[in-house]
């Protein structure tokens, strides 16, 4: 699968030039000629996975004067921003007709390429970059959780599902309640996933009086002998360990242990073997829909 960046440069013929090669070297470029529309892209976009910058360009799509030379700067400032904002790493550098006008200024800040010379240095850097972010780490290291979620969860799950994956060895008892939150959060999305998808359920019509809509649903796949014992165990452990010490966790209580990085990762673990049988269970029920359709 190629991966994906983005070009900011007001020059549309160098765009599709450049898109041309990169796909040679297993890249596609989105490219936008102007840095407002170029960031909201990338800000809504997680698939992007590093950035290329020119050294001079529009900050805005309907800019009156001339590209300014102060772009790269805005360009770079809100990239920074961004990884803070979405706690991801974004590889980004600074492709330009003269480099010689940045080398200066962005020594030590981003790498620098000429756009007179053919493009394979600044692809093979960029390449090596993304090869190296914790997100695609994780992905190489669970392939088929990663390939489930991406063929099924929103945007903002799968952010939250690779986030966790990358800081569940954390230590720290801040990180390791936000991620007991999140491994919280991803179960509920995925029974309410399996709802929809194979029950043909509204997940609201298992909401009843003051019990777990949840709760209410992996209970019902268990009795529906869909679900096996044990999974509904780890299902239940999820619920239970993480709402407690993660939704509804109280530091100024004293308790005298709390769940370690161990018990996150294991309550992970456990979220996957969940996702491994729903993935099963969605793949059995598309061959019946496929048989169904043949025979008709």
């Amino acid at each position: 699968m190629p991966h994906s960046i983005l070009l900011i440069d007001d020059h549309p013929s160098y765009c599709d030039q450049l898109k041309e090669e990169a796909l040679k070297h297993n890249l596609l470029i989105s490219a936008f000629h102007n840095l407002e529309e170029g960031i909201n892209f990338l800000v809504s976009n997680r698939k992007i996975k590093a950035v290329i910058l020119d050294g001079r360009c529009l900050l805005y799509k309907k800019q009156a004067d001339a590209p300014k030379s102060n772009f790269v700067f805005h360009a770079i400032q809100d990239i920074e921003e961004i990884q803070d904002l979405k706690k991801r790493e974004i590889p980004y550098c600074v492709c330009s007709e003269t480099p010689e006008d940045f080398s200066e200024d962005l020594e030590g800040i981003a790498p620098i390429f000429d756009k007179n010379k053919p493009p394979d240095e600044m692809f093979e850097y960029l390449i090596a970059r993304i090869k190296i972010l914790p997100e695609l780490i994780v992905r190489e290291r669970y392939p088929t959780i990663f390939s489930f979620a991406d063929a099924n969860f929103n945007e903002k799950d799968i952010e939250i599902l690779e986030n966790t994956s990358i800081n569940i060895e954390s230590s720290s008892q801040g990180i390791i309640i936000s991620n007991l939150t999140s491994i919280r959060r991803l179960e509920e999305s995925f029974f309410d996933l399996m709802c929809v998808n194979y029950l043909g359920k509204a997940p609201e019509s298992f909401v009843s009086g003051k019990s777990n809509r949840t709760k209410n649903i992996y209970f019902y796949f268990y009795r529906q002998d869909l679900l096996p014992k044990f999974l509904l165990n780890f299902a239940e452990l999820i619920y239970k360990i993480s709402s407690k010490y993660g939704n509804h966790a109280d530091l100024q209580q004293t308790e005298k242990y709390y769940p370690e990085r161990f018990s996150a990762s294991s309550l992970l673990n456990m979220l996957f073997a969940l996702y491994e049988w729903g993935n099963l269970l969605l793949e059995s029920l598309s061959q019946l829909k496929t048989k169904d359709e043949k025979k008709q």
